[in-house]
């Protein structure tokens, strides 16, 4: 029933009550005057706190691959322009995982490939 009556207030008109008494939040909202938007922040400000936190997550992620005996490798492939991450093992020096796979980078080069292709031939 409580339910029911907070479903109902929320239809009606802003300044109308339901029938508990309770004041509609709408007319309670508009009744408090316009929402005053926080300063947005300058876009360099942004990049710079995203930058903070990205090195912040790849600290602490080769934090935690070093206590499993592991590190983390991060490259950028110059053909296809992907960020490569690789996790390798310290003691051998082995790549255990690499994202995205060999595979797929191979894909990505042989597309990017066949896209200049055929632009060339449009032209």
């Amino acid at each position: 029933m409580v339910v029911q009556a907070t479903m109902l207030s929320a239809l009606k008109p802003p300044g109308a009550e339901a029938s508990t008494g309770t004041p509609n939040p709408a007319a309670a909202a508009a009744a408090a005057g316009p929402v005053q938007p926080k300063p947005a922040q300058p876009a360099e400000r942004k990049s710079e706190a995203k930058a903070e936190d990205i090195a912040r997550t790849v600290s602490d992620a080769k934090g935690v691959a070093e206590a499993a005996g592991a590190s983390l490798e991060f490259s950028i492939d110059q053909d296809s322009g992907k960020t490569i991450v690789r996790v390798v093992d310290l003691t051998t020096s082995e790549v255990i995982r690499q994202i995205p796979s060999e595979e797929l980078l191979t894909l990505a080069r042989n597309m990017t490939k066949l896209e200049g292709l055929l632009l060339d031939q449009k032209a």
